[in-house]
């Protein structure tokens, strides 16, 4: 290994080990003199080395950008799921409330149905009594319409909701991905 680093360094195998060491010794602080080189590949190895310092500190800088970005974007991203998650339990206790207001029209038509069965068969004969009937029947239906309408209307925000999420986590992977590829092309 002596002498691959100093090829100077004699290596007679008419020597001993002790001789030899003592060559070393002597001859030590000549073989680690540096070679007389010119001025022209040094300026232009430093020249390159600047070059290389400087490219470095440039893909450095872009990396630190793109860690910011992919911090600011995975900020915006979670603020914005978070947004989603609230904006879908609100929506999801609307359409809870809903139900149950549907549960209760349910109910309240068929009791005022029982009723207008009732009156239809003790007051069959009245004109009086058929058109108030066919009022209450048409209100009835006009409230079940409504909230039926109301109901699938809660229904297709929150699925709209659910997609806008599922977007946003895949910009998240593909932002994620990018910053992984340029941190390996750096790290390269």
């Amino acid at each position: 290994a002596l002498l691959v680093l100093l090829p100077a360094l004699s290596s007679s195998a008419h020597q001993s080990y002790t001789e030899w060491l003592q060559e070393l010794r002597e001859k030590g602080p000549e073989l680690l003199k540096p070679p007389p080189a010119s001025t022209e590949p040094s300026s232009d190895l430093a020249s390159k080395l600047r070059e290389a310092e400087e490219t470095q500190n440039s893909l450095q800088a872009e990396c630190d950008q793109y860690r910011t970005i992919l911090a600011e974007t995975e900020g915006m991203l979670k603020d914005l799921q978070r947004s989603v998650e609230e904006e879908e339990q609100v929506w999801k206790a609307k359409v809870s409330a809903t139900e149950e207001e549907l549960q209760k029209s349910r109910v309240t038509v068929t009791h005022l149905e029982e009723i207008v069965e009732k009156l239809r068969g003790e007051l069959e004969s009245s004109d009086q009594v058929r058109e108030h009937t066919s009022h209450l029947e048409a209100e009835l239906e006009k409230h079940m319409a409504a909230s039926s309408a109301e109901c699938q209307s809660y229904a297709k925000e929150v699925a709209g909701l659910r997609q806008l999420l599922l977007e946003s986590q895949s910009q998240l992977y593909a932002a994620k991905s990018e910053a992984q590829k340029q941190s390996n092309e750096l790290a390269l």
